[in-house]
């Protein structure tokens, strides 16, 4: 099985716990991806950039009977055609990916679903325009390159102009097979967090959390009408904003998306299965039992200024027992300082659940203050006060009933 991305190690690891050997085509090179795929690490090129057009030539060289892709691949579907010429693609296929990746034919179809989304734009509004903008990459990806538009500030063609909808950021990650959709879980998206070293509208994590009802209804109704008219298959993710209980949606990610693995941290299910199932039109994976079995969990990125510190000799971090709630270690000598952090599943609401991420991925505790509860379909309202002495308290009983020691990670 082969499997190329910007970074495979989630997927490469349900599929590792599914059985499958894994061939493994990364811009990274985690140390974890080594431990269970082989691992082909395909460099950046000169201005940064993933450039998917050179790994799936690279891929070509690989002797693998299936592929399977994550980001950011969905934005090239001349490249996924490439790499999965002579092989089984275990994915979305590029005519797909044309369809459902085309902001401005999304934002067309939406309205015609009954669905809602905000307004998308080639051009700059015009003066009388009383809503807010963002000035978005086509090909988006993470929330990079987003940025707030202004009255006067062009737009690229590479750009599109998107209203921006207030609310809470949200995804839904289902499973489709091309006519159904089966939910595994609803996530509550991090983005742009001082906290976990993002800025502007940069994705930083995501938190597993407890929904309200209607919204979740809402979100479902979301993914089944938007898998039937794409036709999607396999494990895909819908973005968008959760005005009071209404879903706006962003941006549909047509294959494996970062929170699923969140779902199987907390469930103890490898979503793979049903993966190549569903593809296959094969619905039959016990996967609708994910969602009612899953518990609260957080997920969250931190980007540090400095390498993370070593054996010399082992090349592992030097805290073994802090290795049990991180991922995505960068190897060593590698300049990426980007690792995953994972909060133990606990019940807590968003506000005490980001503000232990935030304590455990080395921020400092006092100064983070956790945003309201209260915001609409996400849970009960509770004073900042209430957040913060809970966050504390259930950080501790965390860890004398899990041993988990505190990451300290050292700033300049």
């Amino acid at each position: 099985m082969l499997i190329a991305g910007v970074s495979v190690r989630a997927l490469a690891e349900s599929a590792a716990r599914a059985g499958a050997r894994v061939i493994a085509l990364d811009a990274y090179g985690d140390l974890d991806l080594r431990r269970i795929a082989e691992v082909v690490a395909i460099p950046r090129n000169g201005s940064g950039a993933f450039d998917q057009l050179a790994v799936a030539r690279a891929s070509r060289s690989i002797d693998a009977g299936a592929v399977s892709y994550v980001s950011s691949f969905e934005n090239a579907p001349e490249s996924v055609e490439l790499l999965a010429k002579g092989r089984t693609l275990l994915g979305n296929s590029p005519a797909v990916l044309r369809r459902v990746r085309d902001p401005l034919a999304l934002s067309r179809t939406l309205p015609k679903l009954g669905l809602h989304g905000p307004t998308v734009r080639a051009s700059a509004p015009g003066a009388a325009s009383r809503a807010r903008w963002l000035l978005k990459p086509r090909r988006s990806g993470g929330g990079h390159g987003i940025v707030r538009w202004t009255q006067g500030m062009a737009v690229p063609r590479t750009s599109i102009v998107q209203e921006r909808i207030r609310g809470g950021a949200g995804s839904i990650i289902f499973v489709a097979d091309g006519a159904a959709a089966i939910p595994l879980a609803l996530t509550r998206q991090l983005s742009g967090d001082a906290a976990f070293g993002a800025s502007g509208f940069a994705y930083c994590g995501s938190i597993l959390e407890p929904h309200h009802p209607e919204l979740l209804a809402n979100a479902i109704e979301l993914a089944t009408r938007v898998t039937r008219e794409f036709a999607l298959r396999g494990v895909c993710g819908i973005d968008f904003i959760a005005r009071g209980f209404v879903p706006y949606a962003i941006e549909v990610n047509p294959r494996p998306t970062a929170s699923m693995e969140l779902v199987e941290r907390a469930t103890g299910y490898s979503i793979w299965p049903a993966h190549p199932a569903t593809c296959a039109r094969q619905i039959e994976y016990p996967v609708a039992r994910m969602l009612r079995g899953a518990r609260a969990g957080a997920t969250a990125w931190r980007c540090s200024p400095l390498p993370m510190r070593r054996c010399s000799r082992t090349e592992k971090p030097c805290s073994t027992r802090a290795t049990r709630w991180c991922s995505a270690t960068p190897p060593a000598g590698s300049r990426t300082t980007t690792c995953a952090t994972f909060l133990p599943p606990v019940s807590a609401s968003r506000g005490e659940a980001r503000y232990a991420l935030s304590s455990r991925v080395g921020a400092r505790a006092l100064s983070v203050t956790p945003p309201s509860c209260g915001a609409r379909g996400y849970g009960l309202r509770r004073s900042r006060d209430e957040c913060v002495a809970g966050a504390r308290e259930r950080s501790r009983a965390d860890r004398r009933e899990c041993h988990l020691p505190r990451l300290r990670v050292r700033v300049r």
